[in-house]
């Protein structure tokens, strides 16, 4: 699996719930409490959040275990770096 370097990690979680893990599920996997994962989800984390390492990896490893069985549709892994930031206008424009 090609590594990547994740900024926002709300778009993994709601992906796991989406495809019918439980938050308690998603938890276990990044390595982090319940609570944690329902407050990333809505955006309501007080600052940014990352999971453990070896959470983080599993919770990408999951991701793609269920990208390929076909059961997590609709996800991209580039929602995880972060929008991209709009083109600043120059000088020209």
């Amino acid at each position: 699996m090609k590594l990547i370097q994740v900024q926002d990690w709300q778009p993994a979680y709601a992906a796991l719930l989406s495809a019918g893990l439980r938050q308690q599920d998603v938890a276990e996997l990044a390595g982090v409490t319940r609570a944690v994962v329902g407050r990333v989800v809505a955006g309501a984390y007080a600052s940014g959040h990352s999971p453990k390492f070896n959470g983080g990896m599993r919770v990408l490893a999951k991701l793609r275990e269920l990208q390929v069985e076909g059961t997590l549709t609709g996800f991209s892994f580039r929602s995880l770096q972060g929008a991209v930031p709009a083109p600043q206008p120059t000088a020209e424009d």
